[in-house]
């Protein structure tokens, strides 16, 4: 059944891809959000969670306008606006389905139809006539689940101290890539082809432009494409330096390394760094920072759990900061009978949350930008009366990261009361 999944998984990748390969013809302005999505931030009226409003009137995070962007995500609800609170406990066969069920946010989105570049992490872009320059826009003053600015730098870190070495990318060569302070240049881009030179430059803190000596149509395709991207890749590097060889030094990195059990610097990097293991991946009680909606607070054998992300950069067509559930909980169920027990008796629902706030929730939100660590014991897990959510609805979303986000809150919105 496993494997089952795992070729189902597959041919869901493989469809993804494959609306991802549209030609980019006819995107040579500026892309930017809808007339809806800007008068709701121009209101600037943004709520919250109730959960997150006790937090910022006990002076543990910023007000709501402080932790979203100048231009946040505005995602429209399937049917109606939904509301804050519950609990979500969901069971699978893998760890990899909850970091699944977290998405990927990537700079750009495919849209229903196959279209690339929906605005996602980053907010526009721009592209040139003949397909060789190309211009993109990050949402200023969005923040990583620790607080920290996502800005263009974490994007040259990415290609500077994660592409551009040999020990994390051996299949680049040292004459592949010229290295600047501000830029760094690659050539046969992508890495399975010849012949392209495509030199990355940073403009500003909230601009990137790639330069490439031939056209380079497909790159919005590239760059809105599944986690399994080096595109589309945005990873925490402000977390992740603290473990890199060339900028603590060999030494002190492979220490990291063997006090988290590994041998080399390089294995913890990568268990920390690759795709999506910002939602499952704990090591010593350290979880890396996500842009992901929901956060990582603790990790058993069998059990993950999520709270909400306070600085989550999305909000609805009302200005409510998503997402709407304050919690879910992931159950590891191998035995196939036993998991389906567990979701016809009713167990794998949504439940109303009546507690103000959580511990655990406070702390994680609260700890500073170096570094994602959880506090040492778990929230408490317990079930109460429940409403099963609709099979239906929770399975409509399926074929982008954005309708995954408004599958969760429109779940809130019917089953919480």
């Amino acid at each position: 059944m496993v494997k089952k999944h795992l070729v189902l998984l597959a041919y869901a990748g493989i469809l993804m891809l494959a609306c991802a390969t549209v030609f980019a013809e006819g995107r040579r302005e500026r892309n930017q959000e809808g007339p809806q999505q800007a008068a709701v931030v121009a209101s600037g009226e943004f709520k919250e969670a109730p959960l997150l409003t006790q937090m910022v009137s006990e002076g543990l995070i910023p007000p709501v306008g402080d932790r979203l962007p100048e231009n946040p995500m505005v995602i429209e609800p399937l049917e109606s606006v939904g509301r804050y609170g519950g609990t979500m406990n969901i069971f699978g066969q893998s760890p990899w389905e909850a970091a699944l069920m977290m998405g990927h946010q990537g700079p750009f989105l495919v849209d229903p139809q196959g279209t690339p570049g929906v605005p996602y992490v980053f907010e526009s872009f721009e592209v040139s006539e003949d397909f060789k320059e190309w211009i993109f826009y990050l949402r200023p003053g969005l923040k990583w689940s620790d607080g920290e600015e996502l800005t263009a730098w974490h994007l040259y870190d990415y290609w500077r101290y994660h592409r551009a070495n040999q020990v994390l990318t051996p299949e680049m060569t040292p004459e592949q890539i010229v290295i600047e302070d501000n830029a760094v240049t690659f050539t046969d881009e992508p890495p399975w082809t010849k012949g392209r030179t495509v030199r990355k430059e940073i403009i500003d803190d909230y601009t990137i432009k790639f330069t490439s000596d031939v056209p380079y149509p497909f790159l919005i395709n590239y760059m809105s494409a599944s986690q399994f991207s080096v595109w589309s890749r945005i990873l925490p590097m402000h977390f992740l330096k603290q473990y890199h060889a060339e900028i603590v030094g060999e030494e002190a990195a492979n220490a990291k390394a063997k006090e988290a059990g590994m041998n080399t610097w390089d294995q913890l990097y990568v268990a920390f760094g690759r795709t999506n293991h910002q939602s499952s991946i704990q090591i010593q009680r350290s979880f890396p920072p996500t842009l992901a909606p929901y956060v990582l607070v603790d990790r058993e054998e069998n059990l993950i759990v999520y709270e909400r992300n306070p600085y989550y950069w999305a909000i609805d067509t009302a200005g409510n900061q998503l997402p709407y559930i304050d919690r879910i909980v992931f159950e590891q169920v191998n035995n196939r009978e036993i998991l389906d027990g567990k979701v016809i008796s009713g167990d794998s629902t949504s439940r109303p949350n009546r507690s103000r706030s959580t511990a655990s929730t406070r702390r994680a939100a609260t700890t500073p930008p170096r570094c994602g660590t959880a506090p040492s014991t778990r929230s408490s897990c317990g079930t109460t009366s429940i409403t099963r959510i609709p099979t239906s609805r929770s399975c409509s979303w399926r074929r982008t990261s954005a309708w995954r986000c408004r599958s969760r809150s429109t779940a809130a919105a019917s089953t919480t009361r």
